[in-house]
């Protein structure tokens, strides 16, 4: 964990302002420790660093203050894994999309901005205004290739 960005925090206690929400100590820590992961994360790992900080907070208050960090825009719900929902946060960042090993479980961010241009071109094209997107690619990292005796990737 590193240090917390003051702005990211005041845009969420901004947010749960204009809804009308109350802003709780238990809410600032949460969101505290939320942008202070440079990390995907689970729910469940959410709830244990909070804790660390903030011992009697509920986990029931952890994942609610988790779905309005959601629906702020501020945080980006991903299923790396199936079944298990991952989070990020996505305030001050380049947007980037996700390598993952179907073997290890390995995680890599990447960023292309031809790629960007395609996917906003070819929703624009389609008729759609794009607001947001997630792009996940599955596969073998060049780890696990090496480990089977592969000779390259599979398209």
């Amino acid at each position: 964990m590193g240090a917390v960005r003051g702005t990211e925090v005041e845009q969420f206690c901004d947010y749960l302002n204009r809804r009308g929400l109350k802003l709780t100590s238990q809410r600032m820590r949460i969101a505290e420790t939320v942008f202070s992961a440079h990390r995907h994360f689970t729910s469940e790992e959410l709830y244990t660093l909070v804790r660390r900080r903030e011992p009697l907070v509920g986990r029931v208050t952890v994942y609610r203050t988790l779905e309005h960090l959601v629906r702020s825009g501020m945080v980006e719900e991903l299923s790396i894994v199936k079944g298990v929902s991952t989070y990020e946060h996505t305030a001050g960042h380049v947007h980037h999309d996700h390598l993952v090993c179907d073997s290890c479980g390995r995680v890599e961010e990447f960023h292309s901005d031809p790629l960007e241009h395609a996917k906003r071109r070819a929703a624009e094209e389609r008729g759609w205004r794009p607001d947001r997107h997630l792009l996940k690619i599955q596969g073998l990292c060049p780890d696990c290739l090496a480990r089977a005796g592969s000779a390259g990737p599979k398209a």
